[in-house]
């Protein structure tokens, strides 16, 4: 028995029109299933509480009449679809041989039915992931999968990487040119996927234009949607008004600093999508690098504090402020600032290992607390402590970027973009994977009502003059040797106990 049937449903019933050669008619239900695990249905059809009614076609066998009608009703246990998320359709337990084929469609009747929660793949029946670019888009218009949705404005730039948006809006135009002859509904969610999309795309881009007048020259679109999708491109081309910033002011509490350090970084990751993921593998310029300056220039922020103080005593309240700062963040899920500060705050790297009367001054209390830190950051067991502190939370958070990375390039070398095939398929189960490891970090209210204040004002403009110094290795080690020389005189010399009692020193 075959059939070229692509659809998925669940508590709908469906009426196909089946092509039967081998099998002669069965007299009952039972019968027709113990028959139907021989049956090779093109296009996998799985039904969950509905009913399937078989209508042979005229061209079939003689052996099978074809005025006949039977009725069935088959429950599926539900099961985890590629998105780890409970759905009931999927291969037949009894064996059913199935090929997916996205750009077929076969309506349902019944209130209840649903379309499939993942694209399903014509091309290579070994490998359900690989994807043709055209059947990921006709499955985006197709379904209800937020999630599927949402992976696929962040991965479609990376497998259409010359003029992304523009390749997509073709693919788009040639959906919606074959749902003209469909009923409304195919239109509109095709309008849906645009309203979507349009607010993803840069301001400068050629696409809007494109947009625009396919709007204005198609006599297919209805008014309604015609003012939905214009209203978005003017959402889009308007240019908000430059905000007035905020006198800057020093942040003095510990609380303040981490707090701005956390909206700063937030600002950032928040922006990343799943191409930036890619582009920074392949070493090409992506959001990933303003995340890496703003870390790389934290680091040269607290070590200049650091170094740049008078003597070991204020230099040991500038150490114990910034272990507080970094315990905050710890606090606030920003692991990423934490990490970045306690690295620098290790004694057995540079620069603090060449200060070691500094660090002998610190209180019991702060070396405890330095120690947590230190130990969360320890690479040790694939940073096991780090994992550990950060649990399962997917609430959100701001990872460290140093392990997120190495995760991350894991995940991409054991999943390739684009297979070597005709047509060329997307692995998107890279972008599945992807999509795990990343949760946009939600600010707490505090955060939120902080983030145009004077304090973060302050740290931009704080990081915006600071250069990254020439790599002179010598330079370096020549400086800090100055400052230990410096250091070890002024304690065999009791220069601050001296200074403490009133004398110059």
């Amino acid at each position: 028995m075959e059939s070229s049937l692509d659809w998925g449903l669940t508590g709908g019933n469906a009426e196909i029109s089946l092509a039967v050669q081998e099998r002669p008619l069965v007299p009952n239900k039972s019968e027709l299933f113990k028959h139907a695990s021989g049956f090779n249905i093109l296009g996998g059809l799985f039904l969950s509480g509905g009913d399937v009614h078989i209508h042979p076609s005229p061209e079939s066998s003689p052996i099978l009449d074809t005025r006949t009608t039977a009725d069935f009703t088959y429950p599926v246990p539900p099961q985890p679809d590629a998105y780890g998320q409970t759905t009931t359709w999927g291969p037949h337990p009894e064996g059913y041989s199935t090929t997916y084929e996205p750009e077929a469609i076969v309506e349902a009747s019944g209130s209840d039915s649903q379309s499939f929660s993942r694209p399903r793949n014509p091309e290579n029946r070994d490998h359900p992931n690989l994807f043709t670019t055209t059947a990921l888009v006709a499955h985006w218009v197709a379904t209800d999968d937020e999630h599927f949705k949402e992976v696929m404005l962040g991965a479609y730039p990376d497998f259409l990487r010359m003029n992304p948006e523009e390749q997509l809006f073709d693919i788009i135009q040639k959906q919606f040119e074959q749902a003209v002859a469909k009923p409304y509904s195919e239109r509109y969610r095709i309008v849906k996927v645009v309203t979507a999309w349009l607010p993803t795309v840069p301001p400068e881009s050629n696409v809007l234009r494109l947009v625009e007048a396919f709007v204005a020259n198609n006599p297919h679109i209805v008014l309604g949607d015609r003012t939905v999708i214009r209203r978005t491109l003017g959402h889009c081309s308007a240019s908000s008004p430059p905000r007035r910033p905020e006198p800057p002011v020093e942040p003095v509490d510990f609380y303040d600093v981490a707090a701005a350090l956390t909206i700063l970084a937030a600002n950032i990751f928040n922006k990343l999508r799943l191409c930036d993921y890619s582009a920074y593998e392949r070493g090409e310029p992506s959001r990933f690098d303003d995340l890496i300056a703003m870390n790389e220039k934290l680091s040269l922020w607290v070590k200049d504090c650091i170094l740049s103080q008078r003597d070991r005593d204020s230099r040991k309240l500038c150490v114990k402020r910034f272990n507080k700062v970094a315990q905050e963040c710890r606090k606030l899920r920003n692991y990423n600032s934490m990490a970045t500060i306690a690295r620098v705050l290790d004694e057995k790297s540079k620069p603090l290992a060449y200060i070691p009367r500094t660090m002998d001054m610190l209180s019991k209390s702060t070396r405890e607390s330095l120690k947590q830190l230190l130990a969360i950051t320890d690479p040790y067991d694939n940073y096991r402590e780090y994992r550990k502190q950060r649990g399962g939370d997917k609430s959100g958070c701001i990872p460290w970027l140093t392990v997120l990375l190495s995760d991350l390039k894991r995940d991409l070398l054991r999943y390739p973009s684009i297979v070597d095939h005709q047509p060329e398929l997307i692995n998107f189960e890279r972008y599945r994977k992807l999509a795990q490891r990343i949760h946009m970090y939600r600010m707490p209210a505090d955060l939120e009502r902080r983030r145009r204040g004077a304090h973060v004002t302050f740290l931009e403009a704080k990081f915006s003059n600071i250069d990254f110094p020439d790599a002179d290795e010598e330079a370096e080690v020549l400086r800090l040797w100055k400052l230990k020389e410096k250091e070890e005189k002024e304690y065999k010399d009791h220069t601050l106990e001296l200074r403490k009692l009133g004398f110059r020193a």
